[in-house]
């Protein structure tokens, strides 16, 4: 299960229409909601990792936080974040 107010890290993966593909680091921060209630992520920062080839021109940052959102956590790449 995950942590209530823990962030998440995550890759995500982002492809222009020249098919051109992006890796982008995003972190999320859970929230556990009443038992009744389903529980929910935010959203709180997407980072550009990479691009392939690595001269293709960067996406504005609205349409990688809309892609982001629209794909959710990646639960597959997630990792929780600790602090010392």
């Amino acid at each position: 299960m995950y942590n209530d107010g823990s962030i998440y890290t995550c890759e995500h993966y982002y492809w222009d229409n020249d098919e051109n593909e992006f890796i982008i680091n995003a972190r999320w921060m859970f929230e556990a909601n009443y038992p009744d209630m389903p529980d929910y992520w935010i959203l709180k920062d997407v980072e550009l990792a990479s691009a392939s080839p690595r001269n293709a021109p960067t996406p504005d940052d609205d349409i990688i936080w809309a892609s982001v959102l629209n794909d959710g956590v990646n639960i597959e790449t997630m990792q929780e974040e600790y602090y010392e």
